[in-house]
């Protein structure tokens, strides 16, 4: 296990990373009336980064929880946050 915790670190803070630029994003969505001022949008962000990163890390090993095809589900997960 030590000799990932590297890598573990590094794609904690990339995903980490990724968070600021999604919010920003949603903002902007919402500045443009694109999206409700009413929403949840912290809430929103958080539940496409955990659908994203949990398809990422348990797929393999839990294929039977995903209903939508592995080469459909980043694009899906987008559209589904989107709408």
């Amino acid at each position: 296990a030590e000799e990932h915790s590297g890598r573990v670190e590094d794609a904690g803070a990339s995903i980490t990373a990724g968070f600021p630029a999604l919010r920003a994003y949603v903002r902007r969505l919402v500045d443009a009336s694109l999206a409700s001022p009413e929403a949840d949008t912290d809430a929103a962000v958080s539940m496409l980064m955990a659908a994203v990163v949990g398809d990422a890390v348990t797929r393999r090993d839990l294929p039977a929880i995903y209903g939508v095809p592995a080469d459909e589900a980043p694009e899906r997960y987008a559209r589904c946050f989107l709408t």
